[in-house]
C-alpha cells in the first residue's frame, strides 16, 4: 500500500513539475515562449514566460519558424501547418496548409494547401497578395533587381512566369520554362520540341524555332550556340546579333564534345 501511495506521489509530482516548466524554444525576442509536451496525449502545448498556457490548443509540432525571422513558431497538426507570432501571441496563419516557404521578401511566406491552391502570406499585414491553382510556383530570379519572378506551372503542365502580383509576364505558356543564361536573366523556352529566348519582361529575344539553344563561354561574353536543322549560329547576346558559321575543323556539330565547343568559341572571340 505504501509503495502504490509512493508510485502515485512520485507521478502527481513529476507531472506537477512538467506543468511548471517547458521546453524554451530558441528565439532572440520577448516575451520568450517555451512548449510543454504531454506524455498522455503526446501532444506540444504552448507556454508564456510564466509558464502558462497560452492556449488550450495542443499541436503534434512546435517550433521555430527557421524561414523566417526569430518572433514566429511553425505550428503543426496532421501533416497541417501554420504561423503562431510571439509578439502578438496568437496565430496569424491557420494550422490549415500543406506547405509553408519563404522564397522571398522580408515578410511573405508562400502556402498550400491540398487543393494546389497557392497563396502569398505577408506575416506583418496578415494579408494574402494572390491565389492561384498551380501545380507548383517558385522563385525564379532572385537577382531580379525590380521584384522577384516566379515559375508558374499550371494545371495542365503549362509554364508561365508571374510577377508579385500574381499576373501573367508571358503572353503566352510554354510546355517548359529553365533559365538558359542568368548572367543576364534570359529564359529558354520549349514549344512543341523547339526553343526560344526571351528575357525577364518577357520580351522574345529569339524566335521559338531552334533545334538547341544552347550557352557558350563565360557570363561576361554572352554567347550563345543556336542549332537549326544542319545550320549552326553564333549569338552575341548583349548586341542582340546572330552570325551564321560553317562547318570547319575547330567545330563539328556532330560531335557534341567539350573540346569542339572550346575551339569554336576560341575562333569566334
Amino acid at each position: 500500500m505504501k509503495k502504490n501511495i509512493l508510485i502515485i506521489f512520485c507521478l502527481f509530482f513529476s507531472m506537477t513539475i512538467q506543468a511548471q516548466t517547458g521546453d524554451t524554444i530558441s528565439l532572440n525576442t520577448n516575451p520568450v515562449t517555451y512548449k510543454k509536451y504531454d506524455i498522455s496525449t503526446k501532444k506540444y502545448f504552448l507556454l508564456d514566460e510564466n509558464y502558462n498556457l497560452l492556449s488550450s490548443d495542443s499541436y503534434d509540432y512546435i517550433d521555430r519558424a527557421y524561414y523566417m525571422t526569430s518572433e514566429y513558431l511553425e505550428l503543426g497538426n496532421n501533416k497541417k501547418y501554420g504561423l503562431f507570432s510571439v509578439l502578438l501571441s496568437q496565430i496569424i496563419l491557420p494550422v490549415e496548409y500543406k506547405n509553408i516557404e519563404k522564397i522571398c521578401c522580408d515578410n511573405d511566406v508562400l502556402v498550400t494547401k491540398d487543393s494546389l491552391e497557392w497563396t502569398f502570406f505577408n506575416v506583418e499585414t496578415e494579408e494574402y497578395h494572390f491565389i492561384k491553382k498551380a501545380k507548383r510556383i517558385e522563385e525564379f530570379n532572385i537577382h531580379y533587381s525590380e521584384g522577384s519572378i516566379f515559375l508558374f506551372l499550371s494545371e495542365d503542365n503549362e509554364y508561365n512566369i508571374l510577377d508579385f502580383n500574381g499576373n501573367k509576364i508571358l503572353e503566352k505558356d510554354y510546355d517548359l520554362i529553365d533559365i538558359a543564361y542568368s548572367y543576364y536573366q534570359y529564359y529558354r523556352v520549349i514549344e512543341n520540341n523547339k526553343q526560344g529566348l526571351i528575357n525577364k519582361d518577357g520580351n522574345i529575344i529569339i524566335p521559338v524555332r531552334y533545334d538547341k539553344i544552347e550557352f557558350i563561354g563565360t557570363p561576361d561574353v554572352g554567347r550563345l550556340l543556336l542549332q537549326k536543322n544542319d545550320k549552326m549560329y553564333n549569338f552575341d547576346i548583349q548586341e542582340v546579333r546572330k552570325e551564321y558559321f560553317k562547318q570547319n575543323k575547330f567545330f563539328n556539330p556532330a560531335k557534341n564534345s567539350f573540346w569542339n565547343k572550346f575551339f569554336w568559341w576560341r575562333k569566334n572571340n
